[in-house]
């Protein structure tokens, strides 16, 4: 159980897949994000930004809440 860290490389790779076939490349962020990771959200600490990004919990303080984020470009 947990959360399993992927390799800096693994990411890079995945990035470089997405941007070859036109794919987005989505981060659910979840349990890494809000700063459990020593960073706002995990991917800010292995210099891969996703194309969108799915975030909760943390963000509510108890409150039910979630959140999608994008780039610009998507959005």
């Amino acid at each position: 159980s947990g959360v399993v860290s992927a390799t800096p490389e693994f990411l890079e790779g995945i990035r470089e897949l997405c941007d070859r076939h036109r794919a987005l490349l989505i981060f659910d962020e979840v349990q890494t994000g809000n700063g459990r990771t020593g960073h706002l959200y995990a991917y800010m600490g292995y210099g891969v930004t996703p194309d969108i990004l799915t975030t909760a919990k943390g963000l509510g303080g108890g409150f039910p809440i979630s959140a999608m984020l994008t780039t610009s470009t998507i959005a």
